[in-house]
């Protein structure tokens, strides 16, 4: 309240002396903590220095100026300040300003990204939240040498270095020479100078690199119910996205394995999932295209995720759902064209291949131990698994026969294998079922009864279900066998 006090009184011209004076007398007869008038005051007149060049660095932009020209003026102008503090001002102002332009030109998608969801993250900002104090980083740099060959540098310091002067003088040096600024999303050990996974200390992050179908992609995201919402999510370029998770929790396996789901679900680059990955850093261009981009980031959220937040699970299940019901509905071909993912994933061909047998009259029970044996160690939890993704493919089968929801809830009920119900018990998980029922007669209404001999997105890939060394067919096993 007094700095946003002292900060006004400034803008009505108002002396810092004056100023200070006045907020003493303010507080007569209490205690003040020594030097606290002192410290308002400066402050106060940081925030008004710095409102200041913003808007020198908006003018200055709409004019056509680049932002090192804008930089280069607004150190000329407060000498006063020294280099490193003149330099971190004026990248301070560039992004406000930049941000300030963005967002009334409406380069962002307003119905995903609102001044009213989330706030925009300087470069310093961004790499003290998503580390904690002590962590050790890589900041790693890499410029384009043509022929396919790159330049790459990493810099590795602890936590409060890289969000401070030197890690800004190092990121402000090497990118005025070409390059690109990223940094790895999790920790590195004491000693290490590599980003191998045996380098990797703590888990910091998941995330997700959106770079097809990006706006899309991330709209989907933004509205899912399985996984929280993320803490930022970055625009590289446009349409393309990146998305992060801060998380506590979360060993090097679990993790490694909740990143596969994710792009799985979601439909995330597939070479973005590893532990070791680097992600772009905001505030800085990315020069990977002809045309720059500088990188932008949106905090949605501060809370840390913990491991029982992400269904990742029931996320990859509905992703199948999503594509399949597109198949039923005919808005895409079952190999092509299919929406969240490019290829066709696994579970996809787990959702086809038990679609296909439920059609074909077989009990639920023997298609999810039949999944069960193929999927084995391959999945954290194979019964939840093969029981969600076997009862919903079978209630939509039944569903475009007619079948009644109470005959359904008897046949789902008894085919449950290691008492799986999960988090709610048996009734929650039938009414999530019965919602699912509804949901899907209402998606696909009108549409002719499911054919196991029809278009099948299963039948793109001869692979079926993935086994450990066992024989395949188009769709898994052969239950006949």
């Amino acid at each position: 309240m007094d700095v946003r006090w002292a900060r006004e009184q400034l803008e009505h011209g108002y002396s810092p002396t004056q100023l200070l004076q006045r907020l003493i007398q303010s507080y007569n007869g209490f205690n003040l903590p020594e030097g606290y008038g002192e410290g308002v005051m400066a402050q106060a007149e940081q925030e008004q220095l710095l409102s200041r060049e913003v808007e020198r660095a908006i003018d200055m932009l709409k004019s056509g100026d680049t932002r090192e020209q804008v930089k280069m003026e607004i150190m000329s102008v407060n000498p006063q300040l020294g280099n490193a503090e003149a330099s971190l001002l004026a990248d301070r102002a560039i992004v406000a300003a930049s941000r300030d332009l963005m967002e009334n030109a409406h380069i962002w998608d307003r119905k995903v990204l609102t001044k009213d969801n989330c706030d925009w993250v300087t470069s310093w900002d961004y790499i003290r939240e998503n580390f904690q104090p002590g962590d050790r980083v890589a900041l790693v740099f890499i410029r384009d040498r043509g022929n396919g060959q790159q330049d790459v540098q990493q810099r590795f310091m602890d936590r409060d270095q890289a969000a401070g002067v030197k890690g800004n003088s190092v990121m402000k040096a090497l990118t005025a020479q070409g390059y690109n600024a990223y940094i790895a999303m999790n920790t590195i050990a004491p000693g290490m100078e590599t980003r191998r996974l045996d380098a990797i200390q703590d888990v910091r992050h998941l995330y997700l690199d959106l770079d097809t179908g990006g706006r899309e992609k991330l709209k989907l995201l933004m509205e899912a119910q399985e996984v929280p919402k993320p803490n930022y999510v970055l625009n590289t370029s446009p349409e393309k996205y990146q998305v992060v998770w801060k998380v506590d929790g979360f060993d090097k396996p679990d993790a490694s394995e909740a990143l596969r789901a994710l792009q799985e679900a979601y439909g995330g680059d597939p070479a973005a999932k590893d532990l070791a990955r680097v992600f772009r850093i905001p505030g800085f261009q990315n020069r990977k295209y002809p045309e720059r981009h500088v990188v932008m980031a949106a905090r949605l959220r501060e809370e840390t995720a913990v491991p029982h937040e992400f269904d990742i699970e029931a996320a990859v299940t509905k992703a199948a759902e999503n594509v399949q019901r597109s198949v039923d509905r005919g808005l895409v071909k079952p190999d092509r064209d299919r929406g969240l993912s490019d290829t066709l994933s696994q579970s996809e061909r787990d959702w086809a291949y038990a679609r296909k047998r439920a059609a074909m009259g077989h009990d639920p029970a023997d298609i999810k131990k039949a999944m069960m044996d193929h999927r084995e160690g391959e999945k954290r939890n194979e019964a939840y698994y093969a029981n969600r993704t076997v009862d919903r493919a079978w209630v939509s089968v039944q569903a475009d026969t007619g079948m009644g929801w109470e005959e359904m809830r008897e046949v789902i009920r008894n085919s449950q294998i290691l008492e799986h119900p999960g988090p709610g018990g048996i009734e929650y998980y039938l009414a999530e079922l019965q919602e699912f029922s509804r949901q899907y007669s209402r998606d696909v209404e009108g549409k002719a009864a499911f054919d196991p001999d029809g278009p099948d997105v299963g039948e793109t890939d001869s692979d079926g279900l993935k086994g450990k060394g066992k024989d395949r067919d188009d769709f898994g096993p052969d239950l006949d066998r």
